[in-house]
């Protein structure tokens, strides 16, 4: 449906933009899927299946839709479709390097520690003069995302950084929790706000 009612433009004012978050659901299925009949794609086995899965929906579709929203309300923008590439060559370099190429994967999460905050900073700077809830939420966003992308290279990079916390692993309690419950809806929140002035 995307396709039929774009197809004529979908090279034009980054259109084709719009196809990225969608594919990411459909690769967050595809994960879904494998790991629900113990498909061991990429080397995945079922647990590992779902966490991608899950950082599908959650980087690609729910993050990115954002920065395609974005994209749509300042078509000149050069940066935002940057942005748009950078994340998913990073969410494929860390896919193909968790069970393949560790390098690789190290060179994703590094690359995802500088890239998110800077997408947020970038963001952050339309909306000095709008609404004062859009502003908590980007601040809100913003620091709690730096706060999960420290936990994230602390244990990548530091063998002592604790791997469970009562039985559950320290990356899903906290970081999987802070990312999914605050960083994203406030992102998502901040930019829904944004167009709501100031009463």
């Amino acid at each position: 449906m995307l396709l039929k009612i774009h197809w004529s433009r979908l090279l034009q004012d980054y259109t084709w933009t719009k196809l990225i978050p969608l594919g990411f659901s459909f690769l967050s299925a595809i994960w879904f899927f494998s790991g629900s009949n113990h498909v061991n794609l990429l080397g995945y086995n079922e647990i590992w299946s779902y966490y991608a899965a899950i950082h599908g929906c959650f980087i690609g579709w729910l993050f990115l839709m954002g920065v395609t929203v974005l994209l749509e309300r300042n078509p000149e923008s050069k940066i935002y479709p940057i942005l748009i590439l950078c994340i998913v060559i990073l969410f494929l370099m860390i896919a193909f390097g968790i069970f393949g190429n560790l390098v690789l994967k190290k060179m994703g999460v590094i690359g995802y520690s500088v890239l998110l905050p800077f997408s947020l900073i970038y963001r952050g700077q339309g909306i000095r003069c709008q609404n004062p809830i859009s502003k908590y939420l980007f601040r809100c966003s913003f620091i709690f995302l730096c706060f999960t992308l420290l936990l994230a290279l602390l244990h990548e990079f530091y063998s002592g950084f604790p791997k469970f916390i009562y039985g559950i692993p320290m990356m899903v309690l906290v970081h999987g929790s802070l990312n999914s419950l605050i960083v994203i809806p406030c992102f998502l929140g901040s930019i829904l706000m944004d167009e709501i002035k100031e009463s």
